[in-house]
């Protein structure tokens, strides 16, 4: 990554002079200037500051949205407001990129990963002293997580779905654990990349605190339920309940969706308590989310949309907007912004569908009618039963793609379950033009981006 690498480094400088101005320090690490040799963060403040610079480390991936089948947009809206790669994403073509040379879901990631590593390699050389090891440690953990979900993120949009038959050959990542910028990392297998996004996790719980006090930052609970997500998507379903347990023990916060605003604009704060971890996509499609009115907003799958069909169910006023065109969507945290990060609501559906998958589905029930209750009306839910755990699961599959619509995780959800053997298809329609994405489709690992290619010399994906 020797090219991107040097760009990233004096982006960096530039992003921390624009954070200095905001918070008007003198004489620290934000006020040095690039040189010929990396310059690392000296003190603990320093990397705290760092890490806190919420618009690079809190951002969340895009074209996992753009390219799922939850919304539809009409080729006039196509056409007159999507970035020409996302358009591409859109109809899922063999060539995304095209001559495009900033692609944020690359770029951004690997940003990410510089400030995690710049921490790291900083806490080398820094002790860790009685009166520093809180500070020192959350810091040491911070990076750990964060470097994690950046591989994470980069591992579902550019390397194959997990699959334990291939995955020692399946070509994963580069994986840069260095800030150094002189260094050029080649593609690593599926296994390895996995093998370190999760070996750093679980070495990151012991230095995270244990509850969540600022959804930006770090904590034990967002750690387990990046685990258990992780778990999920590569069908690793014992592991994947056992974290979202263990998330769970330490915050299970759901909150009673009676007590929001229906009429709001964006009803769901930032500091939303069902929150973990919060990460923010931000894409034409958040944008055009945001002003839902006309050609400039999208229109929710009708399947989708069909599947709200109680209007005790207050996800029906809180998730959707509509006009005269049709049903648009979805409501939430801002303009030109979509929440795509670590929630509680997402751990209870990952419990009770492991659990169902273990045959445990009283189990998985209760978790799930747990969730759902809050969501309706005051005293109008009546809880969902199952007689089996293939119904219980099919209970929950559904709600899961109710819930967490638009959220980053039906790509990986659609990853995973076609390899069970589910064959979902999923069809686009602009003006007289069809496009389909069929079941474990090569389409489904997106593209290295071309400078990449050219630059470093690493292998293209097959598509």
């Amino acid at each position: 990554m020797k090219h991107f690498s040097k760009i990233r480094y004096y982006m960096f400088f530039i992003l921390l002079s624009t954070l200095h101005n905001s918070c008007e320090k003198k004489d620290t690490f934000l006020d040095k200037k690039p040189s010929t040799s990396l310059i690392v963060p000296t003190t603990l403040v320093d990397m705290q500051t760092l890490l806190d610079n919420s618009p690079i480390i809190n951002y969340a991936p895009q074209l996992n949205v753009v390219s799922t089948d939850e919304y539809y947009i009409t080729k006039e809206m196509w056409e007159a407001s999507f970035l020409p790669y996302e358009k591409n994403a859109y109809i899922w073509a063999k060539d995304i990129f095209g001559t495009s040379t900033s692609i944020s879901d690359w770029n951004q990631f690997y940003t990410q990963i510089f400030y995690a590593n710049l921490v790291l390699d900083g806490l080398e050389r820094i002790s860790r002293t009685v009166n520093s090891a809180s500070l020192w440690d959350e810091l040491y953990g911070r990076s750990l997580f964060i470097r994690s979900f950046a591989f994470y993120n980069l591992a579902i949009l550019f390397s194959p779905v997990y699959d334990s038959s291939t995955a020692s050959t399946d070509l994963g990542i580069p994986l840069k654990l260095s800030a150094n910028i002189n260094t050029a990392e080649k593609r690593s297998s599926v296994a390895q990349t996995y093998d370190r996004i999760i070996t750093d996790l679980k070495k990151s719980i012991a230095f995270l605190p244990n509850t969540v006090d600022a959804n930006n930052r770090v904590s034990k609970p967002a750690a387990y339920a990046l685990l258990s997500r992780i778990y999920l998507s590569n069908r690793e379903y014992i592991l994947a309940g056992n974290y979202a347990d263990s998330c769970l023990q330490l915050y299970n916060t759901l909150v009673d969706y009676n007590t929001l605003n229906l009429t709001a604009t964006f009803p769901f704060p930032y500091n939303f308590a069902e929150t973990i971890y919060l990460t923010r996509a931000t894409n034409t499609l958040a944008y055009i989310s945001s002003l839902c009115i006309g050609l400039n907003g999208y229109f929710m799958d009708t399947t989708l949309y069909g599947m709200f069909s109680d209007n005790n169910d207050l996800r029906t006023q809180l998730f959707f907007t509509k006009n005269s065109s049709g049903i648009h969507g979805k409501r939430g945290y801002g303009a030109g912004v979509s929440f795509n990060g670590l929630a509680t609501d997402e751990m209870y559906l990952i419990r009770a569908e492991c659990n169902a998958r273990q045959g445990k589905y009283l189990q998985a029930m209760d978790d799930l009618n747990t969730m759902l209750k809050p969501r309706w009306k005051t005293g109008t839910y009546i809880s969902v039963v199952a007689t089996s755990a293939q119904q219980a699961l099919e209970y929950i599959l559904k709600e899961r793609r109710k819930q967490l619509m638009l959220r980053g995780l039906r790509w990986s959800d659609l990853r995973r379950l076609n390899k069970e053997g589910y064959a979902i298809v999923l069809k686009r329609k602009l003006g007289n033009d069809t496009y389909t994405l069929a079941p474990n489709s090569p389409l489904y690992t997106l593209p290295i981006p071309n400078e990449e290619i050219l630059n470093n010399n690493i292998q293209q994906n097959e598509r």
